[in-house]
């Protein structure tokens, strides 16, 4: 006798009638829809009410974002600042700036090694540089000489014998950055001027400071 076999139906989630899902509160389409929703129930002045609360919000909320993505911006913008200045200061370490040496407007790189020599010999001692140039303005005179010395203990040594240029007009600073280089300038100013209204004044510059 023969059985005849049936597939046994598959069961399926049948969601019970009445039941719905109910969707995540975040989701940006059912806000829409529930405050679409609310709208057709309420009068004008109400739905006035509901839209500014939701654009005040929206606003709120989007300035809050960006605010702090711009503190997050600024904090960056600080670091790769204060790296620059760590790579600029590093760089500073071995160079030095003369002033006093004249120029011309058709010095070659030749008269330059020629004069930073007599330099030395002045000194009493052999400047080993990497590169020199005038710094400012091209085709003004007397411009101040930078100097990148080979190391850092040169530089040292050459401050150190810079009692011998007394006389001479000629002075050697360290490198310093654009401000303190101003401010080191205007000092300079100051020194002269207090030499010429007394020249038995005695003045030095040292750490950023007049000395009298």
């Amino acid at each position: 006798m023969s059985e005849e076999y049936q597939d046994t139906p598959k069961k399926q989630n049948k969601r019970p009638r009445g039941v719905e899902t109910i969707p995540s509160p975040s989701d940006t389409s059912v806000q829409n829809t529930k405050i679409l929703k609310t709208m057709g129930t309420l009068d004008t002045n109400e739905l006035k009410l509901l839209i500014q609360t939701t654009i005040q919000t929206e606003f709120t909320k989007l300035t809050s974002d960006l605010k702090a993505q711009l503190q997050d911006n600024t904090r960056e913008v600080k670091k790769i600042g204060a790296t620059v200045k760590r790579l600029e200061d590093q760089s500073r370490k071995k160079n030095i700036i003369v002033h006093g040496i004249p120029g011309d407007p058709k010095e070659n790189w030749k008269d330059l090694d020629q004069k930073i020599e007599n330099l030395g010999a002045t000194l009493g001692t052999k400047i080993d540089y990497d590169h020199g140039f005038r710094l400012g303005k091209k085709g003004e005179l007397n411009r101040p000489i930078l100097l990148k010395l080979m190391r850092t203990r040169d530089k040292f040594q050459i401050m150190g014998l810079t009692h011998k240029l007394k006389g001479t007009g000629i002075y050697v600073n360290e490198d310093l950055p654009p401000e303190e280089r101003r401010k080191h300038s205007l000092l300079l100013q100051k020194c002269k001027e207090l030499k010429q209204s007394n020249p038995q004044a005695k003045t030095s510059i040292k750490s950023g400071r007049l000395l009298q």
